[in-house]
């Protein structure tokens, strides 16, 4: 559980605004994948496991659920400040539920 939290805090860091970030939507999912991508292969395991995918589609789908939560109006500003836990809107989608 501890290395969900981990991964939590690296991805509020990556999809805050806290880099440079893409204009639009289009732009977003190759600026995101490359970023989740140099994740720790630790982080990148565990993901897998969580997203049932294999690690190497990770990157890119993370990105994509995350930014349809977020254009669908799933995921708010205090779902990425509450993502150390477990079972929220942010965790949710990142599994695909």
């Amino acid at each position: 559980m501890k290395r969900i939290a981990i991964i939590a805090v690296a991805a509020v860091a990556a999809l805050s605004g806290c880099m440079q970030t893409p204009k639009t939507a289009a732009e977003y999912i190759p600026w995101c994948s490359k970023r989740v991508a140099g994740w720790r292969s630790e982080s990148l395991t565990e993901l897998s496991q969580l997203m049932r995918v294999s690690r190497d589609k990770v990157p890119e789908l993370f990105c994509k659920r995350v930014l349809a939560g977020v254009q669908q109006g799933r995921i708010t500003g205090k779902d990425f400040m509450d993502a150390h836990r477990a079972g929220t809107p942010l965790w949710k989608v990142i599994k695909g539920q």
